[in-house]
């Protein structure tokens, strides 16, 4: 995306964040300017990876760019498609390791995401798995993920309440 289409979208995610608790923006994996620049304008990261061997690098790729690129050293980490609760403390411990070790980051764990074969049926349905199955162990994770948001907004209201919703763009 060129910087006059990101000046643009920016425009327009100002006017929208003040309508509401939260604004997600789903970047992707990748290191991509495009990427980057968006997550270092917002309040808050979480880093999303799953128990892969490639999803682990893709997410200390992103945090080493934003750490040492963007001076960016506050992420959560959510382990989404994890088999048991083992796998998710495992992955997130991995990761944490690495970016404490080799770039003095400490993550803070938001927890993590069941895999679940309910997601699967409801993509072929072409209908939301919290619809399709309100009470499938993924749901139950991102209502939990809800809450820990929700109170992590709530625990650190004062010190973000004085920051822009968005930062300016990076050069």
């Amino acid at each position: 995306m060129d910087e006059d289409m990101q000046d643009i979208l920016f425009r327009k995610l100002v006017t929208l964040a003040g309508q509401y608790d939260f604004l997600m923006l789903d970047l992707g994996a990748g290191i991509n300017h495009t990427a980057m620049a968006f997550a270092a304008i917002t309040q808050l990261r979480i880093v999303v990876v799953t128990p892969e061997p490639t999803s682990l690098t893709d997410g200390y790729a992103t945090i080493k760019v934003l750490n040492t690129q963007h001076g960016i050293n506050d992420f959560l980490l959510l382990v989404n498609q994890v088999t048991s609760q083992k796998e998710g403390k495992q992955t997130y411990e991995r990761l944490a390791a690495a970016c404490r070790n080799f770039l003095n980051v400490e993550l803070r764990n938001l927890g993590y995401i069941r895999q679940d074969m309910t997601i699967v049926e409801s993509v072929r349905r072409q209908t939301p798995f919290m619809k399709f199955a309100p009470e499938c162990n993924a749901a139950k994770d991102i209502r939990g993920l809800a809450r820990k948001l929700m109170r992590y907004r709530q625990d650190n209201l004062e010190r973000i309440a004085g920051r822009h919703i968005l930062k300016e763009f990076p050069v």
